[in-house]
């Protein structure tokens, strides 16, 4: 939509040049989550640095593709081993592009917070919603993905969203203790 508004003799030049570059952007990032989809959600896209790093920056990237969006964190994510990282980052990324793109929204919040062993992350936009129950009905990659990561990583994946009432996308991981080793020790041989 944004091609055949930016070929339309009737738009102004400037705006040609947004949508055509936002559309550019746009295929770009739907070719590497095409791409890590097809690696078996596997991708090595995330940014270098910590969760926060990367939040930070897909918020910007949302300001920038006109959403304003605001980002909490709150507690210390002790604990959070690298794939529940990375599901974090990519399930914000990919509400808050599913916001631009889908959803008509004017505003997001994403807010990760760590309680006890748990780390959850939450983004939630004002847009046009959508019925959970038929989001299989699209492509649907995006949601299906980051489920199974959660899963993975012993997490959940949730969605709240009705028709007319914004959406929410909830992810919770646990957080390991980093004072207990993550296996037990192998039973020592012999007897007393």
């Amino acid at each position: 939509m944004l091609l055949q508004s930016a070929a339309d003799p009737s738009t102004a030049p400037a705006q040609r040049h947004a949508q055509t570059a936002t559309a550019l952007e746009m295929a770009s990032a739907a070719l590497t989550q095409t791409r890590m989809f097809l690696r078996g959600l596997d991708g090595g896209e995330v940014p270098d640095g910590p969760l926060t790093v990367g939040l930070q920056s897909a918020v910007a990237k949302a300001a920038r593709l006109g959403l304003p969006t605001e980002l909490h964190v709150h507690g210390a994510l002790d604990g959070l081993d690298d794939e529940a990282g990375a599901l974090l980052l990519r399930a914000a990324q990919e509400a808050l592009a599913n916001a631009v793109r889908h959803a008509g929204a004017t505003r997001a919040v994403v807010t990760l917070t760590a309680l006890g062993d748990e780390a959850h992350l939450d983004v939630v936009d004002d847009g046009v919603g959508f019925s959970p129950a038929r989001a299989d009905g699209g492509t649907g990659f995006g949601l299906r993905a980051l489920a199974t990561r959660a899963e993975r990583c012993r997490g959940a994946l949730t969605v709240d969203s009705e028709p007319g009432d914004g959406t929410t996308i909830h992810v919770c991981v646990p957080l390991s203790d980093p004072a207990l080793p993550t296996e037990a020790p192998p039973p020592q041989g012999g007897s007393a």
